[in-house]
């Protein structure tokens, strides 16, 4: 099953389940636009650290600060790569 949504300008997201170069179960999560289509392969382990990334992220494009449950349980399994605020 794919998951897709295409933006007002007709660009494509696109989620399918797939495997790595070492045949290791991931979410492809492909991003098409006029000229390219790019992939982006994550782990299984990763999708929460992607989903709570997404929200953090979507709070903040909506005035918000970041959500620190999220980003204290991120560090608690010890993501590094966590948004931050920015200035």
């Amino acid at each position: 099953m794919t998951f897709a949504y295409t933006d007002p300008d007709g660009h494509h997201l696109e989620l399918e389940p797939d495997s790595d170069h070492d045949n290791r179960p991931v979410v492809t999560i492909w991003a098409r636009a006029p000229f390219a289509r790019v992939p982006v392969r994550i782990p299984l382990d990763r999708i929460e650290e992607v989903v709570a990334g997404l929200r953090d992220t979507a709070r903040q494009a909506a005035g918000a600060t970041p959500d620190h449950r999220h980003t204290a349980a991120l560090h608690h399994m010890g993501v590094t790569n966590i948004p931050t605020e920015q200035p």
